[in-house]
């Protein structure tokens, strides 16, 4: 009989665990994607564990049980495992753990995604002995191994391709740390990846062999990373590789180049000839998109002026950004005036949220660009006559730091109290808003966006340029930032900083992160489950 090779194979090792394992059983047979063998091995166990399995194998053909008579030991089930597995795709498990529903949902959907990937892992929550959420980078690479960030290892898909092309296997000779010591051969040769999200409970117990072993783990961890320094030290072409990421990592050029296609946006500005451009009115935040913005006009010599007060150009460019909902209506009457009046008018790339009143005004005159689906499919069906565009903020065209040639001094105070802020804060920071977008659900330790209070329209372009370097370089300080205010966080990402966003009132960061931030290395999202967790 020809059987029909599963999707995925799942290879959990077994020894002692008849206290726990039923439960992990049930957690891989409850998964909502249902294509895969479940190859459970136990390894010579002396109490009811191979009982409680035979009875789980006896219900669900998916279970294939081998049952060892004598102890292997973890690594040589493992190897017994990889033999064994018919999968495309091969996923870990332990005895002890619970894999959440999805969770091979989510990552052979990732891998299909990314076909470069070889080893996925996701983020954990442990239970048990310890609470704690574990969130290891999105990218593995050398250097995050000799940091100690990699996967956690009953958290991860391997893509089985990898494994039959290279033979990889685990190492005996790296008892207690073979899981970091194949990564640590792996990442030559395949993308290591962490998917964001959790997707998995980690028993955290005294018995656990991080606690039993826990010296005999850090020394075979060493000799790991001995084995890559002395990799490194005769391998020219790595070398060239760790010394890449070595000075992005040290962000020698501070401000992390995010790669858009341009070409959309600058095909609709050019077309205008020369236009008038207004800044949205607001926070630091929206200075830092206008700052960006300017920049990157000048830089594709695009034919602008700002616009002048009582002014009505013929060819107008708005914002970027912007306060295009509900609760701020009322303040963009003046911007919906001018709008109403000239002959072409394009909205930079923006949010938008129930905003009646500019439907109203919306017509075959505009060209509106949205930063993120949410707001693309809302204007879409509305059936203006306007063109809707889906691209992405502006301020992720910031290029450089901007140059501010000395001190405004009529902003000295507020400077001084940014500094102030910046050397009492902890290098892991919380910087959530305090206004109507505000889901007021978490503690702040400072407002950073609105520090500056209200700039205007017609606020100089030197005034612009400054508050986006004091904007950037206060958050050059910190190592972390948890934020809802989505330039903060964009700031953090210029800056090459570890970034965790939070929604806010009308669920703008998590459609702006889906849809421009999530491949971005160290940017995360906080979902509710999460926050929760």
């Amino acid at each position: 009989m020809i059987m029909k090779t599963p999707r995925i194979s799942v290879l959990m090792p077994a020894y002692n665990s008849e206290k726990y394992i039923a439960a992990a059983i049930e957690s891989i047979l409850n998964q909502t994607f249902t294509d895969f063998e479940f190859i459970i091995i136990n390894d010579g166990s002396t109490d009811d564990t191979a009982k409680i399995v035979d009875e789980y194998a006896k219900r669900d053909n998916r279970i294939k049980f081998v049952n060892n008579s004598k102890n292997k030991g973890l690594i040589g089930v493992l190897n017994e495992g990889l033999n064994l597995a018919r999968g495309e795709y091969i996923a870990r498990m332990d005895s002890d753990d619970i894999s959440l529903p999805t969770r091979f949902e989510r990552q052979i959907a990732y891998m299909e995604l990314h076909p470069k990937c070889g080893v996925l892992g996701t983020w954990f929550q442990m239970f048990g002995n310890a609470t704690n959420i574990v969130r290891h980078p999105k990218r593995i690479n050398l250097l995050n191994l000799l940091r100690d960030q990699h996967v956690g290892h009953p958290t991860v898909m391997i893509r089985k391709s990898v494994i039959d092309k290279y033979g990889f296997r685990y190492d005996p000779d790296y008892k207690h740390a073979e899981d970091f010591e194949l990564w640590s051969r792996m990442v030559m040769i395949t993308e290591i990846h962490n998917l964001p999200e959790i997707l998995l409970r980690y028993r955290w117990a005294d018995t656990n062999i991080s606690v039993v072993h826990s010296q005999t783990q850090q020394d075979v961890a060493k000799r790991v990373k001995q084995n890559i320094l002395d990799k490194l030290s005769v391998d020219t072409d790595i070398q060239r590789e760790i010394m890449h990421i070595h000075k992005r990592d040290i962000a020698r050029r501070p401000i992390r180049k995010i790669n858009i296609d341009d070409t959309q946006l600058l095909s609709v500005l050019r077309d205008l000839g020369t236009f008038s451009y207004m800044p949205n009115s607001g926070n630091m935040g929206d200075m830092l998109i206008a700052s960006a913005t300017m920049n990157w006009f000048d830089a594709n010599k695009l034919k602008y002026v700002r616009t002048a007060p009582n002014e009505y150009p013929k060819n107008f460019v708005y914002g970027g950004g912007g306060a295009w909902i509900k609760n701020y209506t009322a303040g963009m009457k003046p911007v919906l005036g001018i709008m109403q009046h000239a002959e072409r008018v394009v909205i930079l790339p923006s949010s938008f949220n129930d905003v009646p009143e500019l439907v109203k005004t919306l017509d075959e005159r505009f060209v509106v660009f949205c930063r993120e689906k949410k707001s693309y499919d809302y204007l879409t069906a509305q059936k203006t006559g306007a063109k809707i565009l889906l691209d992405h903020d502006m301020a992720l065209r910031m290029t450089r730091i901007p140059k501010s040639p000395k001190i405004l001094w009529r902003h000295l105070k507020r400077t001084w109290r940014l500094w102030h802020e910046k050397m009492t804060l902890p290098k892991t920071v919380h910087l959530f808003r305090a206004d109507s977008e505000s889901l007021n659900i978490h503690k702040t330790d400072f407002d950073l966006s609105d520090a500056f209070k209200w700039f205007g329209p017609y606020t100089t372009r030197e005034t612009i340029d400054f508050a986006a370097r004091t904007m950037l370089k206060f958050v050059q300080h910190f190592d972390t930032i948890h934020t809802d205010r989505l330039h903060v966080a964009i700031a953090g990402i210029l800056t090459r900083k570890n970034v965790f966003m939070y929604d806010n009132s009308y669920g703008k960061l998590s459609a702006v992160y889906e849809h421009s931030l999530e491949q971005i290395p160290d940017v995360y999202f906080e979902t509710k489950e999460n926050i929760k967790g």
